[in-house]
């Protein structure tokens, strides 16, 4: 059911604010809002660290720990990793530029520019021109040489001379030198290609400290929760206040609750008014607190104002269920199968969500009984 709640108030001395604020939090029971939303987030350094770290334990899924195990901190490993996945991507993005640029110079060969460069200073010119097929016997030079076939109509030829210019069609036409060879965009793409594989080694090294990366997450973000507390509230010169709800059955032990952690502080409840958003708090009564388990899964939660159908679905759920198994042994199966399994699965799956898959079972059982009915066959009496 729906946990009835009011809007609280409480002041403190300044002095006391940090102690408010733990004690409020081992208290539990109120649901602090801030006075003003903008202020009330982490600092910056605590916010970029979770950042980091939420970032590379995503990127390190499925990376298998090999290798040395780096000496560095959690937060120093977070960084890294980081960093070389955002360098993976630039480079895999260049690697794939690389190798479209070979391929359109595939008709070069391993052809290398420092190679036309030579022949130049030795006085001997080597131009390239687009010929048609017809025509490629009408070039008049010193040497003339095809070199590849462009397409079905035209060849790339190789003109060479030493004197003069090469006599030409008119329908020839000339065909610049690459502004890189061949060879050279394939030894630079070797060489990323290596430091991609040499990227993927410190990952793995890097993933031995995936569970220090955790652990320093886990206090990050509870270090967070205090700090944006303490920044939801009012401070004045001397008093402190937060805002918040609390269950209503709390009038009469909230401020009890704090003077008994020596904390002297005022406190004023009222009940919400129309235009309010009180959080919800259901509570379930115990025999139908195995509904929450399947209300966790699908992320189901009624608002403050609707009707909860927790109890409701807790007795047709396991009905409906069982109507639609229709069979006794298999209830059965169920039942004994979740009972005897309990303790492995439901670490996994969630104690509630077991428990109400055993209610199932054990409902198709009695189903069974009802209708007699047991895998598939009917039992009649004599």
């Amino acid at each position: 059911m729906i946990v009835p709640m009011k809007k609280v108030y409480i002041a403190a001395r300044v002095a006391d604010r940090d102690a408010l604020i733990d004690a409020l939090g081992e208290l539990g029971v109120v649901h602090v809002m801030p006075v003003e939303p903008t202020r009330a987030v982490a600092d910056e350094a605590t916010a970029d660290a979770m950042e980091q770290l939420r970032t590379a334990l995503a990127r390190l899924t499925g990376v298998t720990a090999a290798g040395e195990k780096p000496e560095m901190t959690a937060l120093e490993a977070a960084r890294e990793v980081n960093q070389i996945i955002r360098g993976n991507a630039e480079k895999s993005n260049r690697l794939t530029v690389l190798h479209q640029q070979a391929d359109k110079l595939a008709l070069w060969g391993d052809v290398r520019l420092e190679q036309f460069k030579q022949l130049a200073e030795a006085g001997v010119q080597v131009s390239f021109y687009m010929v048609p097929n017809e025509q490629v016997g009408a070039i008049e030079a010193d040497c003339v040489e095809q070199v590849g076939q462009i397409d079905k109509k035209q060849v790339l030829v190789a003109v060479v001379t030493r004197d003069g210019e090469p006599t030409v069609p008119d329908k020839v036409k000339p065909v610049e030198l690459p502004s890189r060879d061949r060879p050279d965009i394939l030894a630079e793409a070797a060489q990323i290609d290596a430091e991609l594989k040499a990227d993927q080694r410190r990952l793995a090294q890097l993933a031995h400290l995936a569970p220090a990366m955790q652990r320093e997450l886990t206090g990050l973000e509870e270090k967070a929760k205090i700090t944006i507390a303490t920044r939801s509230g009012l401070e004045h010169e001397k008093l402190y206040a937060v805002q918040g709800w609390v269950p209503a059955d709390m009038d009469s032990t909230l401020q009890d609750g704090l003077s008994e952690k020596g904390i002297e502080a005022a406190v004023e409840m009222i009940k919400p008014v129309e235009e309010d958003e009180p959080p919800t708090l259901i509570k379930y009564p115990k025999w139908a607190q195995p509904i929450e388990g399947l209300f966790n899964i699908l992320g189901t939660v009624a608002g403050y104002k609707e009707f909860d159908v927790a109890i409701p679905f807790m007795i047709a759920l396991p009905i409906f269920a069982a109507i639609l198994i229709g069979d006794g042994g298999y209830g059965a199966l169920l039942f004994f199968g979740l009972l005897l399994g309990y303790k492995k699965l439901a670490p996994k799956l969630g104690e509630q969500f077991i428990k109400l898959l055993i209610i199932v079972g054990g409902v198709s059982l009695i189903w069974g009984f009802i209708c007699s009915s047991f895998f598939c066959l009917l039992y009649t009496s004599p």
